[in-house]
């Protein structure tokens, strides 16, 4: 491995929806080939000391995990002050759709991801929920010489500081229109890359990594991520922050450990190291570690349990099952017949819809009953969770604010026409309205609770 490799890491410890291992072998073999070496990154917690030997980390979708505000606040340090490169993909529904809290953590560099699906029904690959962007403004070095992209069940981002810059944007006749769907930030020494679609780069499948220009957008990203301060730690220009060599006590000397078949010091749990306790804070600390490192366990081994319980007639197949993104059945659409046979060499699984776009399915009852059981799919939320979705609808009234104006002023110099500005508006107060009628209704949840 030459002193010039650029490191990527691959966050495995929250449960993403990709993983290089699986449906995002073509992009490692892609970044490979670019020189890049990969590794599959299961550290947990995650701290400033064992993110401190890679250049690159990569967040492809976390499902169903929180990052701990710990952990938010160590990646925030690497990247700003140990120029670290950061690239955050999302998916259909936001952090509501996966229960996950990824906008916490690109919150520190100035963005969020909104709890939507990106829609056209006029300019896409075939369907709504593939939709073709072409708008790509202001110029940026990751969107150089791409003319199209498949922004493939995806959602739409929020931008909440004025470093962020959005590079693709939705269409006009877009649901919703005119909204940032990648963006690029530099924060003090590092380089951070949002999307709201991790499928964008999926294996074998339509609107994924071999769509025409995925592949160069890919390029674009990681080259733009690597940024000159690593570039002059590698040249001993200057001294990294951390010495790797001074990695935390959980976390075996990554300078001896045995090299990865990717060339890299594979870490260890070196539970024989001494461990210096200087007072109880210290052992409190430690302890809440092994704590969060047990429920990430526990998690785990529940999904398998749940998966192989779920494939009684299938065990053989169980491992594959865990491997392959949690199916999800989508809403059937019109214009699809079931009966169809597949294409030769292409695979026709829909992306997925979040759940917040699908009608709840109505339960066939004989008799009248007085309280339904609640669905599966239809949890009562927490307060937490209540007061997450709150900030985030509030974020959203700001942006259809935003949206209004600029709708206004578009119409003022003559970029729409009349019956344009009377869709556009139509849609900007339907969507104000829902908006409202859910912050009140879960206002009055919220009230409920306490």
């Amino acid at each position: 491995m030459t002193t010039s490799s650029y490191l990527v890491a691959f966050d495995e410890a929250h449960k993403p929806r990709a993983k290089i291992s699986g449906n995002y072998s073509e992009l490692k073999e892609h970044l490979e080939s670019m020189g890049f070496v990969c590794q599959t990154f299961m550290e947990f917690p995650i701290t400033r000391q064992n993110l401190s030997a890679f250049d690159l980390l990569v967040i492809p979708c976390p499902d169903f995990a929180k990052f701990s505000t710990n952990e938010i606040d160590a990646i925030a340090q690497w990247v700003k002050e140990d120029g670290g490169g950061l690239l955050c993909l999302s998916h259909a529904g936001g952090d509501k759709g996966r229960r996950s809290n990824l906008s916490e953590l690109v919150e520190k560099f100035g963005f969020s991801y909104e709890n939507d699906q990106v829609l056209d029904y006029t300019k896409n690959f075939g369907l709504e929920n593939l939709p073709e962007i072409t708008n790509f403004t202001p110029p940026h070095p990751i969107t150089e010489g791409i003319t199209s992209l498949c922004f493939r069940a995806g959602c739409s981002l929020s931008t909440l500081g004025l470093n962020v810059v959005p590079v693709a944007i939705s269409n006009e006749e877009s649901e919703p229109f005119s909204t940032p769907l990648v963006v690029t930030a530099e924060v003090q020494e590092g380089r951070v890359v949002g999307i709201g679609s991790y499928e964008m780069f999926r294996n074998e499948i339509p609107g994924g990594f071999q769509h025409a220009g995925h592949k160069e957008f890919c390029t674009n990203i990681f080259n733009w991520l690597k940024t000159d301060y690593r570039e002059k730690i590698k040249t001993g220009e200057i001294e990294p922050k951390i010495n790797i060599q001074e990695i935390s006590h959980n976390i075996g000397d990554i300078s001896s450990s045995p090299l990865s078949p990717s060339g890299i010091p594979q870490s260890k749990l070196n539970l024989s190291s001494r461990i210096i306790i200087s007072d109880k804070s210290d052992l409190a600390a430690l302890f809440y570690g092994l704590l969060e490192e047990i429920t990430v366990l526990k998690d785990q081994v529940q999904n398998i349990i749940n998966t192989i319980l779920s494939s009684e007639e299938q065990i053989l197949e169980t491992q594959k099952k865990i491997d392959e993104p949690i199916p999800f059945e989508p809403s059937p659409l019109p214009e699809l017949e079931l009966k169809l046979e597949p294409e030769p060499n292409l695979l026709t699984e829909m992306p997925e819809r979040p759940k917040s776009m699908t009608k709840p399915k109505k339960k066939p009852t004989s008799k009248p009953s007085k309280k339904e059981e609640p669905d599966d799919e239809q949890l009562p939320l927490t307060k937490e969770e209540i007061a997450a979705e709150l900030e985030t609808l509030k974020n959203k009234l700001n942006s259809i604010e935003n949206l209004r104006d600029l709708v206004d002023s578009k119409y003022k110099n003559g970029s729409y026409t009349k019956e344009q500005y009377n869709k556009q508006t139509e849609r900007l107060n339907n969507d104000l309205n829902r908006t409202l009628s859910r912050i009140k209704e879960l206002e009055m949840t919220y009230k409920k609770k306490e």
